[in-house]
């Protein structure tokens, strides 16, 4: 398989990220027009490439998700940006 392509993770786990692939990160190709491809794994839950970079930062994630939802085509799961509500604000409560 090539790049772009997704694979569940390794050893059979039912997870929401895929094995790191190099591939540009739709967080950063949203918010910053960067299409360099970095390693980056794939979320089904927002359907999108996230680097490793990205992928521990929520509130980056849902500014991402919220301007992505204003693009045409956008297939953004239900449930999605509420589930990132919800880390932001328990990252901000482990944070205080």
């Amino acid at each position: 398989m090539g790049p772009g392509v997704y694979r569940p993770a390794e050893g059979g786990k039912s997870g929401l990220i895929s094995t790191p692939q190099l591939h540009a990160c739709d967080v950063h190709r949203i918010l910053d027009f960067d299409t360099t491809e970095r390693l980056s794994t794939y979320c089904p839950l927002c359907s999108a490439w996230v680097c490793t970079e990205c992928a521990p930062n929520w509130p980056r994630r849902l500014k991402a998700a919220l301007k992505r939802r204003l693009e045409p085509g956008a297939n953004v799961q239900e449930g999605y940006i509420e589930t990132l509500e919800r880390e932001v604000g328990n990252e901000r409560h482990t944070n205080s």
